[in-house]
This record gives C-alpha cells, sequence and structure tokens, in this order.
C-alpha cells in the first residue's frame, strides 16, 4: 500500500526507512504528545475519542470475566438498562461524524 499512496517510489522508500528508524531525540520533547498526535494523524478530539473507547472496551472486557455482559445489562432496572442503550446509541451517531472535513460519499480508495 504504500507505493501506492506515495507520489513517488523515493518517497515511499523514505516511508519504510521511517518505519523502522528509531528517534530518540523526540523522547525528550515536552510536546511530546502532541507531536504524536500530529504525526499520526490525530486532533485533540480524536485522541479523546480514541480514549474514551479504550476505557470502554477495558470495563466491558473486564465485566465480560465476570459473565455474560447482555444478561448483566438486562437484568438491570429498566430506567438504567435504556440509558445505557440510548448512551450506546447517540455515541455511535455522534462519533461516527468526523467534524468538519467529513466527507461520507469520499471513497477511501480515491488516489488509487
Amino acid at each position: 500500500m504504500i507505493f501506492f499512496r506515495a507520489s513517488s517510489i523515493e518517497h515511499a522508500l523514505a516511508i519504510i526507512k521511517n518505519m523502522f528508524t528509531i528517534d530518540f531525540q523526540i523522547c525528550f520533547n515536552d510536546n511530546l504528545l502532541l507531536r504524536m498526535l500530529n504525526i499520526i494523524g490525530l486532533d485533540t478530539c480524536d485522541f479523546v475519542i480514541l480514549v474514551v473507547s479504550l476505557i470502554v472496551l477495558f470495563v466491558v472486557q473486564l465485566l465480560a470475566r465476570k459473565g455474560d455482559v447482555r444478561e448483566k445489562l438486562f437484568k438491570q432496572n429498566i430506567v438504567f438498562r435504556w440509558t445505557v442503550l440510548y448512551i450506546l446509541i447517540f455515541a455511535v451517531i455522534i462519533f461516527g461524524c468526523y467534524g468538519e472535513g467529513y466527507d461520507a460519499t469520499a471513497f477511501i480508495y480515491r488516489r488509487f
């Protein structure tokens, strides 16, 4: 995919070289988190969504070790159950829209 995405062969080889090169100077930078977010293309809002999603996955995994999560949810009070379901539905709707520049009609392989 790198060779198809890169603008030239030299650019593709530079990307592959950077994949296997470690820059130790970045570890001593004060803005390490911000720089890493810029490198992988995340802004602050996307990073918050990522962290919240990982926390939810971790909690669900811990609950799954003790038994079926869906069964536990349906044994709860109806108000709590519907609140959780509405939160999940709205989270999918809200986090499914990716900000200002998001274009749902843009095809992922448009440069291919």
